[in-house]
């Protein structure tokens, strides 16, 4: 492993002037990714290829990392665009997961060629050295200059079709105008489509749009499209249109639309896919601080635990009261400052709650802004006693209680969100019940839940997300126990699983193990012979990864699921036996 120096760039002792240089065509390779799969140099001739050197340690390559994923790896068709990085340290598999998960990278990370820098390298990185489709370098040196990779790119890579992907997809039509295609309603896609920059011009496009969720019936499934030259976008001439049965629950559907485009060579056929949610959960999760972390997958992962579908809110700017009122109970997460709750959604928090609507408000900060005290004193009858900062971290909730009596909660460590910076000691007016006392703090209120005037409120002066279960505090819960005693207060004391979208014997039997770290066996039952695939969902909803074994008879089945790619999380398995979804099931990776 070779030592590293911070010179400006960073500097690898050892390396002198790179020995391939522009003009150059370097001999073949072969290494193995991060996922134990093969990469080799000369399979992607054809391809304009990006060979990037860097290190975990790096700050430069960690700027230049998320941009890779997002304006080179995302943006370029893979039919005709390569990118893969090349660790210079030498480390794991394992290690560069850990680091390179968290910042959102997928594309291919080779380990154990940390040698070839010495080749293609100057003595600094990161460094990027870009390829013409036949092996000729066009581009090396340290840095990072995406105009000029952008550049030559797209001046030397060509993809000799059209290549259409969505460009643009609004719900229209819908009765409540909430743009979401609810239960019984008659909705429509308008769609825009943008053709591949580097792929030749299309004549035309015709666009035909396909299901498998029993939900819904497709009365308008073909639109067709102009001509589109290269990176240009076109609408079509009409929409897509489509039903949703009565009485769905909320889920998530997959939507193809497969294209058609004549060209001068021929006629370019594709699929472009969209993950649409069907239907509105009661619930809504508030994660005050957008992207500033990911504490919410926390709560998300135990909502899906209990069989409760909910929404997501981590959009920029102030969420309004009338998105507010379309649900009846909201969890919102306090974000990581006093700035987690707007003028606005103070009010729609109080019209909320005033109107019935149930509301468990999380906030180690909030207290800390003068502005929110009113809002603390007149809804959840509550005052700030002290603002602790982060000493205490143990609770326990009277024996009496008749939503939280018994348990306790501990709210340090790693075992969940470990974000307990700064805690509140509150002081209650009596209007509200205390039901969590904090132990180092001589048994002060630590959180409250309120019915005056009508209301159902539960405050919290720490995070929740930060729950855990420890030896030394029995009766203490996780996050889904927590929230199980507050769904109690709620009254919502049980929670089924949902349905599965079509009764039948086609049923997933489980994952083994579950957790799981990288791999499970997906052990799944047939009432009968039929085309099998399997579907796997992120927690947004987007579809990450689709097995297919293909035709299976009748009886028990399994299937080895690989997610050596994937970041930690919980993913949703979906069996769908002859194009129609049959069954899901709830998987957590944990790495």
């Amino acid at each position: 492993m070779k030592r590293l120096l911070l010179v400006g760039l960073f500097g690898l002792l050892g390396v002198a002037r790179a020995e391939y240089a522009v003009g150059v065509v370097p001999p073949d390779f072969t290494c193995t990714d991060w996922n134990g799969n093969t990469w080799n140099l000369a399979d992607n001739l054809g391809k304009v290829v990006l060979l990037n050197f860097g290190a975990t340690w790096c700050g430069p390559c960690n700027d230049e990392m998320p941009e890779l994923q997002s304006e080179f790896y995302e943006t370029y068709d893979p039919a005709g665009f390569a990118i893969v990085h090349i660790d210079t340290d030498g480390i794991t598999a394992q290690a560069l997961h850990n680091h390179w998960d968290a910042l959102g990278v997928t594309f291919p990370v080779l380990v154990g060629c940390d040698d070839l820098y010495s080749d293609y390298g100057d003595g600094y990185i990161p460094y990027n050295c870009l390829l013409d489709t036949e092996g000729e370098i066009l581009y090396a040196g340290s840095g990072y200059n995406p105009g000029t990779l952008h550049a030559l790119i797209e001046a030397n890579m060509s993809i000799d079709h059209p290549v259409f992907a969505l460009q643009g997809l609004s719900v229209t039509g819908d009765d409540n105008g909430d743009g979401r295609p609810d239960a019984g309603e008659s909705v429509q896609f308008v769609v825009d489509v943008r053709n591949s920059p580097i792929a030749v011009p299309a004549t035309a496009c015709t666009v035909t749009l396909s299901c498998d969720d029993p939900a819904v019936t497709i009365t308008n499934g073909t639109v067709s499209y102009p001509a589109a030259d290269p990176g240009e976008t076109v609408a079509g001439a009409g929409s897509f249109a489509f039903t949703v049965a009565d009485g769905i629950t909320p889920h998530w559907a997959t939507f193809t639309f497969s294209y058609s485009a004549p060209y001068a060579g021929g006629t370019a056929t594709g699929e472009m896919l969209h993950e649409q949610r069907m239907g509105r959960p009661n619930l809504l999760l508030v994660d005050s601080d957008g992207a500033t972390d990911d504490n919410e997958s926390f709560v998300q992962t135990a909502l899906t635990a209990l069989g409760m579908e909910s929404d997501l809110w981590t959009a920029a700017g102030a969420l309004t009261g009338t998105e507010m009122g379309r649900y009846t109970r909201i969890i919102w997460l306090g974000g990581v400052n006093e700035t987690d709750m707007s003028d606005d959604e103070e009010a729609g928090l109080r019209a909320f709650v005033d109107a019935g609507g149930q509301l468990l408000l999380s906030s180690q900060y909030l207290s800390d802004n003068p502005a929110r005290l009113d809002f603390l004193q007149e809804v959840f009858g509550v005052t700030v006693a002290d603002d602790d900062g982060g000493n205490i971290f143990l609770m326990s909730c009277p024996a009496g209680d008749p939503y939280f009596g018994g348990a306790a909660m501990v709210i340090s460590g790693n075992q969940a969100a470990n974000n307990n910076e700064d805690p509140d000691v509150l002081a209650s007016d009596g209007s509200s019940t205390v039901f969590a006392t904090w132990t180092q703090a001589g048994n002060a209120p630590a959180a409250v839940y309120t019915t005056a005037a009508g209301r159902q409120a539960i405050f919290c002066g720490f995070p929740v997300e930060a729950n855990r279960v420890h030896t030394s505090a029995p009766g203490s819960v996780t996050v889904q126990g927590f929230l199980e005693h507050a769904l109690a207060y709620f009254g919502e004391v049980a929670v089924d699983e949902p349905a599965p979208l079509v009764a039948s014997g086609f049923r997933i039997l489980g994952a083994t193990p579950n957790p799981f770290n990288p791999v499970t066996r997906l052990d799944y039952r047939l009432e009968a012979a039929g085309d099998v695939s399997v579907s796997l969902f992120n927690v947004l909803g987007q579809e990450v990864r689709r097995l297919v074994p293909g035709a299976r008879p009748a009886g028990e089945h399994s299937l080895l699921l690989d997610a050596s790619d994937l970041a930690s999380g919980l993913y949703l398995a979906r069996l769908s036996v002859n194009g129609q979804a049959r069954d899901t099931h709830k998987l957590m990776l944990v790495k």
